[in-house]
């Protein structure tokens, strides 16, 4: 049998002819046409556009970087200076890369466009991974150790108080674990007003009182709770407050909470922060203004601050991650600029200049500070409750500054006088620190250690049944 070796061509019908590309002139191969080419010229000017972005982004968001880093002696902290270095390098390489891609792909080739699927792919991927990190911190966060943050992570803006804590948030603070309960305080879950103790304490103050590296137990109000049993003490203190947000949050929600008695914690930065509008943490706070022998809150509603301000505590209220990161860029840094005291770059020890105000500003922080107490003794008294004020020192006013130890006297004899007028009794804790045995009382310049914890708990317990503050049978 002889087969026919002349090729047959087979004709698949209904099925396109897959050598029917066509040449272009200048030899490329011309593309039957896909979604990507129909919006080609789509993605080029979102190029341009996302380019024109990075560099309006670097122009229109520096001022604000600046202002939102800068101390109270005009400078960028270093470690601020090197992120702004960071990122406006990255926006501007962003914006340059960018717009070179946008360049040189104004013609569609296929190759161009297989180029432009990859970035997508990857782009994609990194969102994947992202997410998957995000989903993977949350979850160590909920079933184990919580995770570590700074005090950016507890905080929301507020437009009465310039910031409050965030209710129900939970992390390891400076190697503590912090957690605030659903009224926003650093306290267990509070009773209903019908069902608290017998007697109620409520504490207000900034991070001395919100207990600032030390765990929730240790804490001078948590030490009292555990020795006066038939007490219930409750920690208001906030990371920053000055005595004017105090106010403002007793008067609004404070007073609610049905306390027996209010003590006031008082430190030398209160005088400062009293009369200041300074922004911590990228949140902004009201002041009062004296005007005819009496107070009047400006600065409200609390402007929100700049678009970076926003966007910052939108994200660490919300994504694990991005808090992980911001604190890991941050760094340790030290103590004192995490906390309630002067950021002064130069400032590696508070001194009279970094925590008193200045000379020219003193009789005015002092009279605003008069005006806030005496207001807080016309609160209680309207409910038939009861003021106390504590002097809660730093480390600064143990030791032999004469510079700075004038100036504490002079704001802690204010207060006595300020007392005595308006029938409030004052707890000086300068003496009794000073005399204690150890010296291990302090964890920074400003905050006290378990240890300093232990011994104001032991003075204010003291205090308050020698005083008669407490009735005697609710200290047995």
């Amino acid at each position: 049998m002889r087969v026919d070796a002349t090729p047959t061509r087979s004709v698949a019908i209904g099925l396109p002819d897959v050598g029917a590309e066509i040449a272009d002139p200048n030899g490329q191969v011309a593309s039957q046409g896909t979604w990507l080419k129909h919006y080609w010229g789509a993605l080029i000017h979102g190029l341009r556009a996302a380019s024109a972005l990075a560099f309006l982004a670097v122009i229109a968001l520096h001022p604000a970087f600046v202002s939102r880093y800068m101390t109270t002696d005009g400078h960028l902290e270093e470690g601020s200076r090197r992120l702004l270095s960071v990122l406006e390098g990255t926006a501007v390489l962003s914006g340059v890369g960018l717009l070179l891609l946008a360049k040189a792909g104004r013609q569609y080739t296929n190759f161009k466009a297989r180029i432009a699927l990859g970035m997508a792919f990857s782009l994609a991927s990194v969102l994947a991974c992202t997410l998957l990190a995000e989903a993977g911190l949350r979850i160590v966060h909920a079933v184990g150790r919580p995770m570590q943050a700074q005090r950016h992570y507890f905080f929301s803006h507020d437009s009465m108080l310039g910031w409050q804590h965030r209710p129900r948030s939970l992390a390891t603070f400076k190697n503590v674990r912090v957690s605030i309960n659903s009224v926003g305080l650093r306290d267990d879950e509070l009773r209903g007003a019908g069902a608290h103790r017998t007697f109620r304490i409520l504490f207000l103050g900034d991070s001395q009182v919100f207990g600032d590296g030390v765990a929730h137990e240790d804490t001078f109000v948590e030490i009292l709770q555990a020795e006066l049993s038939q007490i219930e003490a409750i920690n208001a203190g906030v990371i920053g407050y000055g005595t004017d947000q105090q106010l403002l949050y007793y008067e609004r929600g404070g007073a609610k909470l049905n306390p027996d008695l209010t003590i006031v914690g008082i430190n030398a930065y209160d005088l400062r922060d009293n009369i200041s509008t300074r922004v911590r943490s990228g949140y902004q706070k009201p002041v009062f203004d004296v005007r005819a022998s009496d107070l009047t809150l400006t600065g409200v509603p609390v402007d929100p601050g700049s678009i970076i301000d926003r966007v910052q505590r939108g994200l660490n209220g919300s994504s694990h991650l991005y808090a992980t990161v911001a604190r890991l860029a941050r760094g340790s840094g030290e103590r004192t600029r995490d906390g309630d005291g002067p950021d002064s770059t130069d400032a590696a020890r508070p001194s009279a200049r970094t925590v008193f105000p200045p000379a020219e500003d003193m009789s005015r922080a002092l009279e605003v500070t008069r005006l806030i107490l005496a207001r807080f003794a016309v609160d209680s008294a309207q409910t038939g409750k009861r003021l106390a004020v504590m002097f809660l020192p730093y480390e600064m006013d143990l030791v032999e500054d004469q510079e700075y130890r004038e100036q504490s006297d002079r704001l802690v004899k204010a207060l006595r006088e300020w007392g005595g007028r308006e029938n409030y009794p004052v707890l000086d804790l300068r003496d009794i620190l000073r005399a204690a045995p150890s010296r291990d009382l302090f964890l920074d310049t400003m905050h006290f250690s378990a240890a300093g914890h232990r011994i104001v708990a032991r003075a204010t317990r003291e205090w308050l049944i020698a005083s008669g503050l407490v009735p005697r049978s609710q200290t047995k």
